[in-house]
C-alpha cells in the first residue's frame, strides 16, 4: 500500500460542519462554515492511530443572517484578521461498539487551543470500482468563553443574548487519495 492510499481527503463538497448555540435563552441560532479542509492519515503497518486533522476559514461562516455573520467576523468576536482559521488535530482514538468512536483532539478557535472530545460514528463504502469513501457523523460541545469569545449581552429580565454552550455537529465524507 503506499503512503498515498493511507491518506482520506475530505470532500467539502459532500460534507458540512454546523453549530447552533442558543439565543435570548429560549431559541437557537444555526450555522454553518462553507470553506473547510481535513484529512486522515493511516498507518497501513497497524502503527498509532490515525491522524486526524481539519481546518475551518473563519470567514466563511453563515447564520442565515448577513448582518450577523459580518457582526460575527469583526474584532468583537471572532477577530477574523488576527484569527482566520479554526484548526482540529487529533491526539487519541478509542473504538467503542461497531462503527463508533471517541476522538481527543486539540482544538485552536479564536488563539486558544484546548481539548475536545468528539463522539462520532464512521462508515467505510466501496463504489465507483473500488474507489473508497469513509462518512462520518460526529458532535462535540464547547464552551465559547473557553476560546476567548466573552461577548454576550445580558437581558434586563436575566439570563444572557447569547449562550456559552456551543453544539458542534460534523457530517463529512472522506475519500481515499489515489
Amino acid at each position: 500500500m503506499t503512503a498515498s492510499q493511507n491518506v482520506w481527503i475530505l470532500d467539502q463538497t459532500q460534507s458540512t460542519i454546523g453549530f447552533n448555540v442558543k439565543h435570548l435563552m429560549f431559541s437557537k441560532v444555526l450555522g454553518s462554515f462553507k470553506k473547510f479542509s481535513g484529512k486522515i492519515e493511516f498507518d497501513s503497518k497497524g502503527g498509532p492511530p490515525p491522524r486526524i486533522e481539519g481546518e475551518i476559514e473563519v470567514s466563511s461562516v453563515q447564520t442565515g443572517d448577513e448582518s450577523r455573520d459580518e457582526y460575527l467576523r469583526t474584532s468583537e468576536f471572532f477577530e477574523i484578521k488576527k484569527y482566520p482559521k479554526i484548526t482540529f488535530l487529533s491526539s487519541a482514538i478509542k473504538f467503542k461498539a461497531k462503527n463508533e468512536f471517541e476522538l481527543v483532539g486539540a482544538l485552536t478557535l479564536h488563539g486558544l487551543t484546548r481539548e475536545v472530545v468528539i463522539q462520532g460514528t464512521g462508515i467505510p463504502s466501496e463504489w465507483n470500482e473500488g474507489m473508497k469513501q469513509l462518512t462520518i457523523s460526529a458532535k462535540t460541545r464547547i464552551r465559547r468563553k473557553d476560546f476567548g469569545l466573552e461577548w454576550g449581552g445580558a437581558l434586563e429580565a436575566g439570563g444572557v443574548l447569547v449562550g456559552d454552550e456551543i453544539s458542534i455537529s460534523l457530517e463529512l465524507e472522506f475519500t481515499r487519495g489515489v
